[in-house]
């Protein structure tokens, strides 16, 4: 091979190059090689009283040479002032180290700072040579090449070819970045004389990932048939800085999170999102929930149990939301959602609902290197969807109403009163009393470095998330500590870390105490003090707020992952893992005894309350498997056999307390008495399985995929703990058979497509085993006794989904457009549902699998790189998913529960008002229906005759009067479609990044029409300004709301109040600038970073209505900063 002379004429050769690409629109950055020039190099020089840094940045300004120096030699130094002109480098230098305890030494253009005694030792040099490449070997002209740790550097020629010239040393480090592509670190290895390096750099873009990370394996993308998105740190970040589960879902249309519109934005409420649609029932219905909170019995369990909550696997093992939901977003290295059967079937029993894999942070080699990452946040509540009357709008609305008959005298005492209110200029926005601007922070601090040999990593995170209601927060704080020690063919891993969450709900109580105030009553008396009562029988929410009570709870976690790993050979591994975790919750609940909720007539001695509650879980997971990988010829194979195995301790205990003298003595110990036993409870679980999971391809043209597991699992009876999953997957990559050569421009299509059948539990503990109350406060001769608290099923089996997926994936012009579609039908059999029997059993249901479900829909996501120059890029994405659920069969029980509904909402007698509850919709269970239904009456509009509202049955007839019976689906609160799309731009360091989110198609229930609006009690509550613009008030009038006047029923589920739900979002817009690497060489930093963002910035929907109803939603501001060393 012919080697390259670096002399001037080839010098000035690559100068002209430079020149013209410039001259063409496509500079980039550039340090020249050189050979050692012909003539001395000369500088001008006038510094006075300046560094040796400073002194050589004007060196190198003028001249191509570089300097090797560290801090105790430039402050040893001193200032210098030097005052030349056209004079040698070397002269210069002279005057600059006379006298001093350091001299120099040119080597090439290398100027190293020695002490003077060693000026005569010589330096030994190593030079480093290499080429970067993209993955299809096309040269990347400008990449950065550095020597790690230092500012030494070069840039990459035309042809992607670097040369760099360094002192030798025992260990070097070399760091190689360019825009758009992923920085990597590279040991140079055959020193001192190493051969050429070929450096493939990747892509930083969305979907360009080379492997699939399973948890289990990591298999080839271009050979895998399953269906999966990948989300890097990068990206997570670009969108929030904090909360990693609502990020997912601007990336995978598939998922998505249930707006909370009652919870709004409180950080101590846990998201609930799901993968492809609802695949099951809640544990608890609806009724059976509104009766719990009514004083019935109900299973903490069934409560807060979610049937459609994915599988979370963190660096291998199985972790609950709330880890994740805690977790800090700058230890994720990436985020994989499997969501067909051939991504999730190694998982069994517990992939039904998808898999969501993260992988975190490991150390990378090389030296020590720390990052710090800062974000501060301002987080401002969100009201702009509430439409509260003023004070004098108010009172109006109640004479309209006819409130007051102002002929009677007690009548017109009480509209005088309110009236003078109003006069006095009282006009009270409660909206704001118990809300605050919030400023919020995080810090994020990672260590990391090693060698070959060993490796380690540090990490320490702390997050004051604080909520828009006053004195709620969620404070969390994490260390975690991370070795990697490797020797010959053996690795060993042993990551440790301490997760710590404290929470406080606010103490202002409901926000819906305060929008239901009337804002003609002033909150203080005229001395300024609050008053306790606002008028007969209406409680002052702000007085509680200056009262003792609290919320509060604390959860800590400690985990070791302990990894094991022997590369028997270049394509044999086995991996062994063991993951110990312990988990303690503390949730305490106190009332204040001077709290209006206690009445006058109240026991002093039964004033102020303490609810404690503790949960402590322990829980080890065991996994085992051998991988092998290897190419033989034209045929890839990728096999993997494991064992796993875990176990699940969790005990919960409770307790009551009350009788407390005073808010400051609210300790157990101050009470006066416990009001019940503290009440306890005990499970434990195992799960073992065996898997096979096996990806071939054939010339990588044909492929296929097959996964199967037999999982037993201590929850069902002895006759059926096993259960077998499995998956089946094929796919062609049209792209590589030789035809396919004609359209270049085609750079993948691969057709796939799979199916299998994967598992499930979510029920409680009882349904398939016999549970039992024990009654400690009876002693039998014989013992204590005990009570059957649930009957249970000892033939109960896991539910199954069986997943078809089918779909593409499109790459063309190079890569910078790509296309992925999915198909898909999901059928859940099996399903656990209620079965009714006879109530002379002593009890009237039991499990059972009777149940069907089907989610059918597709997917479609699109990334595009219109323009990727060195110093401008723009990029887009956007997505669409589609979901139809269907009820396909349905128990018994289900039936006989839907006839419970209607019974409920049938008013005993019929001069009885509905309650507020008996006026939202009830889900019911039909075949034909789905889990997203709403029902009620088809309401024919309000008669303009008379005010009143008119029906029609389910025959068709139409008649006046609500009846339950008569119910049936009025709309549907599922999507027919949804999704997010977004641009990125990139102007030389500077970064737009944008997402926005739609959903259109669905249905959705105006609660506030009913509870502000018509149903409104205007004698006790505020309410929304449409009453006095769309309720009824005279014959003639053609309204969408009944009679103003009519407060004697409540309207009941009507689809009067069903709307076409039609949202955009704007969901984030990030701003960020990476400052001028060599800027941030001289200041000794390897990266500094600056970003700014906000989040859920605006919502525009089809429907006004009230949203966040206890506690508010907000508008989020971040800014934060990122620097490492």
């Amino acid at each position: 091979m012919k080697k390259n002379k670096y002399s001037l004429s080839l010098s000035l050769k690559f100068l002209c190059r430079v020149v013209l690409m410039t001259l063409l629109g496509t500079s980039f950055l550039c340090f020249s090689v050189k050979g050692d020039p012909v003539e001395p190099q000369r500088v001008t020089l006038n510094v006075k009283e300046v560094s040796l840094s400073v002194l050589f940045q004007e060196i190198k300004k003028q001249t191509s040479f570089k300097f090797f120096y560290n801090d105790t030699q430039e402050k040893d130094m001193g200032k210098i002032t030097v005052n030349v002109k056209n004079e040698t480098v070397e002269a210069v230098l002279e005057q600059v180290f006379r006298g001093k305890g350091y001299t120099y030494k040119i080597s090439g253009e290398q100027i190293i700072v020695v002490k003077r005694e060693e000026k005569k030792k010589s330096v030994e040099e190593v030079v480093i040579e290499g080429t970067v490449v993209e993955k299809d070997d096309t040269p990347i002209i400008g990449a950065t090449v550095v020597l790690q740790g230092t500012t030494t550097g070069v840039a990459t020629d035309v042809n992607g070819k670097f040369r760099l010239v360094v002192p030798i040393s025992n260990e070097i480090y070399i760091e190689i970045s360019f825009l758009g592509m992923k920085k990597q670190v590279h040991k140079v290895l055959g020193l001192p004389k190493p051969k050429p390096l070929r450096i493939v750099m990747q892509p930083e873009a969305v979907g360009m990932d080379e492997v699939v990370v399973t948890g289990y394996a990591n298999i080839r993308k271009e050979s895998f048939t399953g269906a999966a998105t990948t989300v890097t740190k990068d990206e997570i970040l670009k969108i929030s800085p904090r909360n990693v589960i609502d990020v997912l879902q601007v990336f995978d249309p598939s998922l998505r999170v249930v707006k909370n519109n009652e919870m709004g934005a409180d950080p101590n409420t846990l998201p609930e999102f799901y993968i492809r649609g609802r695949t099951g029932m809640d544990g608890v219905t609806q009724l059976d929930k509104l009766e719990a909170q009514q004083g019935g019995d109900m299973s903490k369990f069934s409560l807060t149990t979610n049937p459609n909550l994915p599988v979370f696997i963190l660096d291998g093992y199985e972790v609950d939301v709330q880890k994740i939901y805690d977790m800090d977003p700058n230890r994720i290295a990436s985020i994989t959602i499997l969501k067909d059967a051939a991504a999730t079937a190694m998982y069994g029993s517990r992939a039904s609902n998808g898999v969501i894999v993260i992988e975190t942070v490991t150390p990378e080699l090389g030296k020590l290197q720390v990052s710090y990452t800062f974000n501060a946040s301002l987080t401002a509540p969100d009201l702009s969807d509430y439409n509260l009357m003023n004070a004098e709008e108010k009172l109006q609305a109640e004479l309209l109403s006819g409130l007051y008959d102002l002929s009677k005298a007690n009548d017109m005492t009480a509209y005088v009163t309110k009236k003078n209110y109003i006069t006095k200029g009282v006009d009270t926005d409660w909206m704001s009393q118990p809300l605050q601007n919030q400023f919020n922070h995080s810090h994020s601090l990672y260590i990391s470095g090693g060698t070959e040999g060993f490796r380690f990593g540090a990490d320490l995170s702390y997050n004051h998330e604080g909520g828009v209601m006053k004195e709620s927060y969620r404070n969390r704080m994490s260390v975690g500590v991370y070795v990697d020690y490797r020797v010959g063919k053996l690795q060993i891993r042993n990551h440790v870390s301490y997760d710590l969450a404290r929470s406080s709900d606010s103490p202002y109580g409901s926000f819906s105490d305060y929008t239901k105030q009337q804002p003609y009553y002033p909150i203080y008396d005229d001395n300024g003090k609050i008053l306790k009562t606002l008028a007969i029988g209406i409680s002052n929410p702000l007085y509680e707020a200056t009262l003792g009570n609290f919320s509060r709870g604390e959860s800590s976690n400690l985990t070791n992952n302990l990894s094991f790993y022997w590369f028997i050979s270049d394509h044999l591994q086995l991996q062994s893992q063991l993951s110990i975790s312990k988990q303690d919750t503390e949730n305490k609940k106190f009332t204040d005894p001077l709290s209006t909720t206690y009445g006058s007539s109240d026991n002093p001695f039964t004033r102020g309350s303490l609810n404690v509650e503790s949960t402590d879980n322990f829980n080890w997971n065991l996994n085992a498997f051998l991988a092998y990988n290897n190419s033989i010829g034209k045929n890839y194979l990728n096999l993997s056999f494991g064992v796993n195995a875990q176990e699940t301790q969790s005990s919960n205990l409770s307790a009551a307390y009350r009788g407390f003298p005073s808010a400051a003595l609210h300790t157990v110990g101050h009470a006066k008495e416990i009001v019940t036993k503290p009440s306890g409870a005990d499970n434990k679980t195992r799960l073992m399985g065996v898997f096979l999971s096996g990806n071939y391809s054939w010339d990588n043209i044909f492929l296929g995929d097959m996964s199967i597991r037999f999982d037993g699992s201590s929850e069902f009876g002895s006759d059926s703990r096993w259960g077998s999953f499995w998956s089946l997957g094929a796919g062609i990559n049209v792209h590589n058979f030789q035809f396919m050569q004609a359209l270049p421009w085609i750079n993948q299509f691969k057709i796939r497509g799979t199916y299998g059948a994967t598992g499930k539990v979510n029920y409680p503990p009882y349904a398939a085993r016999d549970m039992y109350n024990i009654l400690f406060d009876d002693w039998y001769s014989t013992g204590i006794g005990a009570t059957l608290q649930g009957v249970g099923n000892e033939n109960l089996v896991w539910e199954k989904t069986n997943t078809t997926n089918i779909g593409f994936d499109l790459s063309f012009f190079k890569s910078k457009y790509n296309l992925t579609f999915s198909w898909y039908n999901r059928q859940t059999v099996d399903m656990i549902t209620d079965v009714t029997i006879p109530s002379s059993a002593g009890f009237t249901s039991y499990k059972d699998n009777m149940g069907e479900t089907r989610n059918r829909g597709y997917e479609i996501s699109l990334n595009a790189t219109l323009v990727n120059h060195k110093d401008f890029g723009l990029n887009m994405f956007a997505n669409f998913a589609h979901n139809e659920g269907k009820l396909m069969k349905i128990s018994e029980s289900l039936k006989k529960y839907n006839e419970r509904v209607d019974a409920y909402l049938t008013p005993t007698y019929s001069w009885y008002k509905p309650t507020a509850e008996q006026s939202l919709p009830f889900l019911k269970y039909e075949e034909g229906g789905s889990l997203t239904a709403i029902y009620g009456m088809k309401s024919l509009g309000i008669n303009p005759a008379d005010g009143n509202e008119l029906f029609l049955d389910r025959s068709g007839n139409v008649v006046g009067e609500w009846m339950a019976s008569q119910q049936q689906i009025i709309g549907n609160t599922e999507p027919k479609g949804q999704g997010s799309f977004g641009i990125n731009i990139r102007w030389k360091r500077l970064t737009l990044y944008t997402s926005f989110m739609y959903e259109f198609g669905g249905q959705a229930y105006n609660s506030t029409l009913l509870s502000k609006v018509e149903c409104v009690d205007l004698s006790s509550s505020n309410a929304d300004k449409r009453v006095l613009t769309q309720r009824w008030q005279k014959p003639g009038d053609v309204t969408p709301l009944k009679n103003i006047a009519d407060r004697n029923r409540t309207t009941q589920s009507t689809s009067r109040f069903v709307q076409d739900n039609n949202e955009f979002s704007i969901n984030s817009l990030s701003l960020s600038y990476d400052f001028n690497p060599e800027w941030v060489k001289r200041i000794g930093f390897d990266v500094v970073r600056i970003q700014a963002s906000t989040n859920d910035l605006a919502t525009f929907s089809s429907i006004k209505q009230e949203r966040g109803l206890d506690y508010p939603f907000a508008r989020t501001f971040n800014f934060g900063l990122s620097v490492s060393f």
